[in-house]
């Protein structure tokens, strides 16, 4: 499939977006505290401006992080833990966006490495997973959603959809669509099909992309694509299925889109 246009495009997207277009830097660090005194001291007026806090050794070397939060929320006693670098807590700030969101499942940050940090060990930048809802991470899921639509509209071009019966509900929200956007009226209804609307209608005509899936896995496959795409598109937080924003729900979201592009992709067409 590396022959597609659009998945060359992809992937030379995927490569040059990387863990330093989301970093934070440069990452605020502390001299290592020598006394639970001092530390209490640093905390105190830092106490609503960071997360997770690097220190320094004297070498100029990152060994520890202290993770810094309020007890009773904001206002209340401060409280924190330390905890030891380890070399899966750091990444290297060229590493591609996948693989930095798959680095980061499980944990709660990462430190970015990087030859302009001007530091002995190279660290200069932080993720945390709040950094993955900024804009070159939807940018990607945002390229997929629109060669999946654009793809399936033009499949349907061709097709009778609009007088099958089986697709009476999503023509009814196309037209409403069209006369609520005062769309032209040579428009193409398809043109008005949500990625939902688009999907179910292909099934129908025998363009189906997932011919795997039974009735129920589709319809909740299709359930799940929608809200990847309302949070991709209109800024809320993406968590696939999620509860919260973690990087289990926006890998889900990754895997939901990925598996229909592909899907698409075997449709053929261009």
């Amino acid at each position: 499939m590396l022959g597609n246009p659009f998945l060359r495009t992809l992937r030379d997207l995927e490569n040059t977006l990387t863990a330093s277009h989301i970093a934070v830097f440069p990452v605020w660090c502390w001299a290592h505290p020598h006394s639970e005194d001092e530390l209490q001291e640093k905390l105190s007026p830092q106490a609503d401006d960071f997360s997770y806090i690097p220190a320094r050794d004297v070498d100029g070397t990152v060994r520890i992080v202290i993770h810094r939060g309020r007890v009773e929320g904001r206002g209340g006693p401060i409280a924190y833990t330390r905890k030891k670098l380890t070399t899966d807590d750091v990444i290297d700030s060229g590493e591609p966006l996948r693989g930095t969101i798959e680095a980061l499942e499980g944990r709660s940050f990462l430190l970015v490495q990087s030859p302009e940090s001007g530091q002995p060990d190279g660290i200069g930048g932080i993720i945390t997973r709040a950094d993955f809802q900024k804009t070159p991470v939807r940018l990607l899921l945002f390229a997929s959603l629109i060669e999946i639509e654009t793809r399936l509209r033009r499949g349907l071009t061709e097709t009778k959809w609009v007088v099958r019966a089986d697709c009476a509900s999503d023509r009814s929200d196309a037209e409403n669509k069209k006369k609520r956007y005062k769309g032209d009226t040579l428009d193409a209804l398809e043109n008005y099909l949500g990625i939902g609307g688009l999907l179910r209608v292909a099934r129908r005509v025998g363009q189906n992309p997932l011919p795997k899936l039974n009735d129920a896995e589709f319809t909740r496959h299709v359930q799940h694509i929608k809200k990847a795409r309302d949070q991709v598109c209109h800024g809320l937080d993406v968590r696939g299925n999620h509860g919260s924003p973690t990087t289990a729900g926006l890998s889900e979201a990754f895997h939901t889109i990925e598996k229909t592009m592909e899907a698409v992709l075997r449709l053929g067409g261009r």
